[in-house]
């Protein structure tokens, strides 16, 4: 389950509100791939609750998240919406498809946070198995880099 990845502080405001979307690819080598949970790795701060996970498939065409304003942030024209466990990201071959982990992250305090690295975890086979994710999710607060 490949993915590229990045780093990203939002500064929500209070007209967008306080929240934000970030999100991360992740294609599956095999049909057989299940998602079973999305968990940080290592999280920083504690002014910031997770509002939401699940995983967002849409047509590559139409853009990705990234860091995008609200929980949920707004959607694509023919988008679709699974919760995290049990779902399974679309083939690494369809060029025409992306499949994206989208986590929505509230500020709830002046220290901000967020999550700097997430786990995938997911099945094969019956198999289980990981993937780190080194891409940094934060709200902007003391706890983060200067915002």
């Amino acid at each position: 389950m490949p993915g590229d990845y990045s780093q990203y502080v939002a500064r929500p405001t209070k007209k967008d509100s306080d929240s934000v979307t970030f999100g991360f690819l992740l294609c599956a080598l095999t049909d057989e791939a299940k998602i079973v949970s999305v968990k940080p790795a290592e999280s920083i701060g504690n002014g910031f609750s997770v509002e939401s996970t699940r995983l967002a498939t849409f047509r590559a065409a139409d853009g990705i998240t990234i860091a995008s304003p609200g929980s949920p942030p707004a959607g694509r024209a023919g988008e679709r919406f699974s919760p995290i466990a049990g779902s399974s990201p679309h083939s690494c071959n369809d060029k025409d498809q992306l499949s994206e982990v989208q986590i929505g992250i509230r500020k709830t305090g002046d220290d901000g946070g967020g999550w700097r690295r997430a786990i995938v975890e997911y099945e094969v086979s019956d198999r289980q198995y990981s993937l780190e994710i080194p891409f940094g999710m934060l709200i902007c607060g003391a706890s983060t880099e200067p915002c």
